[in-house]
């Protein structure tokens, strides 16, 4: 039979529960996710696929306008996956009114004639801090809008039913059984990442970044060497914490939540690496990232 594919992209502002609904679409744990804002840093691909059509979903960085080098990296790089897109379903909070930032995206997905649909995610607060309301903005914009809870993985299937919609005829992109493109190494990292912005505050969580060093499978276990990378020298006392308390809370929450995703043991072994002001260089942050 014909096959069928859409790749989408997932856009909002940092925290909009981007991840959080890529995540619930695939049941299964791609992204990392955490109540603070900017988790999602690099492109995280999730698939699914049903019978005869595919959809390739793209959860991008946070929109935001920042100057820090490493933020418009992301930025640019999230542009880039809008125009290669073929639907753009753009994430709004229902307790807050429509960001600037998601009207500028609006606009220019208008322009570009693209295939669009606005998101309205958290359904599950209270009715009494709900500002906008479905029929509002179908009327403002003019475009298909649903209404989801990502978290408590209320109305997907209506959300899944208009994107299989919007699929059209070629061969898949990925094998019918993949769940994403990304790595156990990849997925390992996102992982530590996520406990890192559990356990650490401030400016540590944004400043630092993790790559995977060693990975070794055995039958009952799995063992993993990481390197936590920190921006500057005060910053590595923080993250080992006073007799290293900080390091082992985030290595032993790390290891339960990747255990979760692979059902075996796992041993994350971490270093510290300090490599001064790398946030503010583009060809360091290219060779994290």
């Amino acid at each position: 039979m014909t096959q069928k594919t859409a790749t989408i992209a997932l856009i909002g502002i940092p925290n909009a529960g981007k991840s959080t609904l890529m995540n619930a679409l695939i049941k299964a744990k791609v992204a990392a996710v955490h109540r603070k804002p900017q988790m999602t840093r690099k492109n995280q691909i999730g698939i699914i696929t049903d019978g005869t059509t595919q959809l390739v979903f793209v959860d991008t960085p946070g929109l935001h306008q920042n100057t820090k080098v490493l933020n418009q990296i992301m930025q640019r790089e999230l542009y880039r996956v809008i125009d290669e897109s073929d639907v753009i379903a753009i994430l709004v909070e229902v307790h807050t009114p429509v960001p600037v930032e998601i009207e500028a995206v609006i606009q220019s997905v208008k322009k570009k004639k693209k295939e669009w649909a606005l998101i309205i995610n958290k359904m599950d607060m209270p009715p009494h801090r709900h500002v906008l309301n479905k029929e509002d903005l179908q009327q403002k914009y003019q475009a298909s809008v649903l209404a989801v809870s990502a978290l408590k993985e209320d109305g997907l299937a209506a959300l899944l039913d208009y994107l299989k919609g919007q699929a059209r005829e070629h061969p898949f992109c990925y094998d019918p059984d993949d769940l994403t493109t990304a790595t156990c190494r990849e997925i390992a990292a996102e992982c530590l990442r996520e406990k890192m912005m559990e356990y650490l505050h401030k400016e540590i969580p944004y400043e630092s970044t993790v790559y995977i060093e060693a990975y070794k499978e055995g039958p009952q276990k799995i063992k993993i060497d990481a390197v936590i990378v920190v921006n500057k020298k005060s910053q590595k006392g923080i993250v080992l914490g006073e007799n290293g308390v900080n390091i082992r809370r985030i290595r032993k929450a790390a290891e339960l939540e990747f255990a979760k995703v692979v059902g075996v043991k796992v041993v994350f072994k971490l270093f510290v690496k300090v490599d001064d002001g790398w946030v503010s260089h583009e060809q360091k942050i290219r060779e994290y990232f």
